[in-house]
């Protein structure tokens, strides 16, 4: 049966690390929530290792930065891993034969901006028929749009090609608003 606590200070004398999503446990994608800040550096003062997880489609850099925005700086936690980071490493020194030499990609989601295949001679296109593979990085637009990619993605299944998905959001709430 789950139990619901106050807070994380109910359990901070019980463990020596904790392990967090960020977006809408840290933030709503626009602020930090209320306390957070003060509830790290505690954690981070008594000792506690806190470790940040993300299915974010971006690398660590890149969500560490916006985490500053917030005023979660970098001091206040010990690791942050997202989905996005370890795809760039699943693609540069793969132990994982299916994503060697997948040849060249095309972004159905999301962007080069995310720096996911950034230095590892990875060849992106824009043209359907010369994609090797498809990289899906997150939630773009308006979920109720999505039709609009049916054609690419049937194309994509008929051709057998492999898609790798840096971040399965299906939607996201960025400060109560569905997108």
């Amino acid at each position: 049966m789950m139990k619901f606590i106050a807070g994380i200070s109910v359990l901070q004398d019980r463990y020596d690390a904790f392990i967090t999503d960020i977006w809408g446990v840290l933030h709503n994608g626009s602020t930090a929530y209320d306390g957070v800040i003060d509830c790290l550096g505690k954690l981070r003062d008594s000792g506690k290792k806190v470790l940040l997880l993300s299915n974010s489609g971006r690398r660590a850099k890149m969500v560490s930065s916006d985490l500053c925005g917030f005023g979660v700086m970098p001091e206040l936690y010990s690791h942050l891993i997202t989905s996005g980071e370890l795809t760039h490493h699943a693609f540069s020194g793969t132990r994982d034969s299916r994503l060697q030499n997948l040849g060249t990609c095309y972004y159905l989601f999301g962007s080069e901006r995310y720096g996911l295949t950034r230095g590892l001679g990875i060849t992106k296109t824009d043209e359907l028929s010369a994609a090797e593979f498809i990289l899906t990085i997150g939630v773009e637009g308006n979920p109720s749009t999505t039709g609009i990619y049916e054609d690419r993605l049937r194309y994509f299944a008929q051709n057998g090609l492999t898609m790798v998905c840096a971040n399965p959001d299906v939607t996201v709430n960025r400060n109560g608003v569905l997108g």
